[in-house]
């Protein structure tokens, strides 16, 4: 079995949806996709961002991402 590519995963929250996308470790676009603004749905952009590969980490945050949250759109827990 090939060793899992490192990952990371960036989201701009909206008041209805993420729109969240997936990288490597040089920055080739992997993948995007949208996700409900709900705990399901982060949940499912969680286990979508960790099907691409081994997320990268400088801590043990559970899933490093970059995040655009301009006023109050987006998750507030």
């Amino acid at each position: 079995m090939a060793d899992e590519i490192a990952v990371v995963g960036g989201a701009d929250t909206q008041t209805d949806f993420h729109q969240a996308t997936v990288i490597d470790p040089i920055g080739r676009h992997l993948a995007t996709e949208a996700f409900a603004t709900t705990p399901c749905g982060n949940r499912q952009l969680l286990h979508w961002l960790r099907s691409h590969g081994e997320v990268a980490s400088a801590s043990r945050a559970p899933a490093p991402t970059a995040l655009n949250s301009p006023g109050t759109y987006g998750p507030t827990r």
